[in-house]
């Protein structure tokens, strides 16, 4: 039988192993938007004029059946059509996926401080290992819904139910 110092070590490990996974992942996904903010940011020519992302309101399709169009009649096709700003929205996430993971990477060492305060199991640490236990239990709702709220939108699920219409028993989506 293991004694009670290995069995807390080994809960610890496990603890910070799982955590510093899911701070990875968060890491990952935050070099992913960065990869996107910089795709998206316009490249610059030697005389400082602006690449080829164009940042404009689009008021009606010119093209056949409203489809964007350039003048001459040549169909348009964009890099990214966008109803909210590219790179405020990236520049929000990136914030976000920063916050989130220094935030559970400041929760793991303070649980794991308190838990491996003296004495021994004594209450400060016992009150401590409840709180590994919590923030164990917790840390991984918490990972994937950080990282849903900061996906981008082309790789965000789609949200909504199916309800079934009442016209030609045709189906339509309803946003909750």
């Amino acid at each position: 039988m293991l004694s009670k110092e290995l069995m807390g070590a080994l809960a610890l490990a496990i603890l910070w192993v799982n955590t510093l996974l899911i701070a990875a992942t968060a890491l990952k996904q935050l070099a992913a938007v960065a990869a996107t903010l910089r795709r998206l940011s316009p490249p610059r020519n030697e005389g400082g004029a602006g690449g080829a992302l164009i940042e404009a309101r689009v008021l009606r399709g010119d093209g056949r059946g409203g489809a964007l169009a350039a003048s001459g009649g040549d169909r348009m096709r964009p890099a990214l059509v966008s109803s909210v700003d590219p790179w405020a929205s990236c520049r929000s996430r990136i914030a976000l996926l920063a916050l989130g993971v220094a935030g559970i990477l400041g929760a793991l060492v303070g649980c794991t401080a308190l838990a491996l305060s003296r004495p021994r199991f004594g209450p400060a640490s016992t009150a401590g290992a409840a709180l590994c236990l919590a923030f164990f239990l917790l840390v991984q709702p918490l990972g994937t819904a950080l990282r849903d709220a900061a996906r981008i939108p082309s790789a965000a699920p789609a949200r909504g139910r199916w309800v079934r219409g009442r016209v030609n028993a045709a189906w339509r989506i309803e946003a909750e």
